[in-house]
């Protein structure tokens, strides 16, 4: 009896024992883990100033065109009111060159035009006085030529007065017209740079998103380029796992994944689709320790996509799935 007893007892110490070693020594799934991200945008300031408005925190939810923050250019506002008032003075220009002369500058011209006239007719009747008298021998030869000369000098005046006055009727030639003209555009595009760096002065939210971070405070020195506000898109999400490369066997591009997110639920699994891998560099390759037949095997970065929109998914929670490639 107790033969028997003894050989059952060690029939069970051995069907436990040989189900120890198996259990332990089993082929397992491997567990992969990854992690979610989210598209990121900075928005920076475009114009040197101080923050002088900002309506926003972090975690909130903005619209797309919504005010982020506002800037204070002191520098800007004095390029505003130069470039307005050399807009002015061009138009000013402008108008005075197509208006032309005023009637008053015209008839004063005139006036000018008619003496001249008339002080040439006069040294003309003189020249002709004097050149019978010195036909007659009554006066010198340097008499006549002083005559002449005066009366060729006021025939210059009349043709100068003349020319005055026309184009005084006339007004500014199309060269003048066009020269001003081309200087109230060139100010006029002086003063539309101006506003549309006044324009810049004002944030405003490239998407809608969430506020993630906010880099400044209200009165600081923002200088262009400087980011001072980074929205997430939580509708622009992926999870992103780094394998080694003998695990890609049953992925490619457009393969579906089901993925645990324990931060969403502990049973429920969520489908998505491979759509990135690439080498994650020289940096990210698994060295082979064991054996000298053994080899270096790469890293790989794979990025796959939610197949639906998941509730409550935040980037920086972690994904969870099972390769088939089993290990020991």
């Amino acid at each position: 009896m107790k033969y028997i007893y003894y050989s059952v007892a060690f029939i069970v110490i051995g069907v436990i024992i040989s189900v120890s070693v198996w259990y332990a020594t089993r082929p397992v799934p491997m567990t992969l883990q990854g992690e979610f991200h989210s598209k990121q945008v900075q928005v920076a300031a475009k114009v040197p100033g101080n923050v002088e408005t900002l309506p926003i925190i972090e975690g909130q939810k903005v619209k797309k065109g919504e005010v982020l923050a506002t800037i204070d250019s002191p520098t800007l506002k004095a390029k505003e009111a130069q470039a307005l008032a050399a807009v002015k003075a061009a138009e000013a220009q402008q108008k005075k060159v197509d208006d032309g002369a005023r009637q008053e500058e015209i008839t004063a011209l005139y006036n000018v035009y008619q003496k001249a006239v008339a002080a040439e007719q006069y040294a003309f009747k003189t020249y002709s006085r004097v050149k019978s008298l010195h036909d007659d021998g009554v006066v010198t030869t340097q008499s006549l030529d002083e005559a002449l000369t005066q009366w060729k000098v006021l025939q210059n005046d009349v043709r100068a007065a003349k020319a005055n006055y026309e184009m005084a009727k006339v007004g500014a030639r199309p060269e003048d017209k066009t020269a001003a003209e081309a200087l109230k555009e060139q100010a006029q595009g002086a003063l539309q740079e101006v506003m549309v760096l006044l324009e810049d002065t004002i944030l405003h939210s490239p998407i809608d998103g969430e506020v993630s971070t906010v880099v400044v405070e209200q009165g600081e020195l923002v200088t262009p380029g400087f980011p001072v506000i980074t929205l997430v898109d939580l509708d622009d999400t992926w999870v992103t796992f780094y394998l080694r490369e003998d695990l890609l066997k049953n992925i490619r591009i457009g393969t579906v994944i089901n993925v645990e997110i324990p931060a969403l639920s502990d049973t429920e699994v969520f489908p998505v689709e491979v759509r990135y891998i690439a080498p994650a560099g020289s940096y990210a390759v698994w060295s082979a320790t064991k054996t000298s037949a053994d080899f270096d095997l790469k890293t790989f970065e794979v990025k796959a996509y939610p197949k639906q929109k998941i509730p409550g998914l935040r980037a920086g929670m972690t994904a969870v799935f099972y390769s088939d490639i089993k290990h020991k």
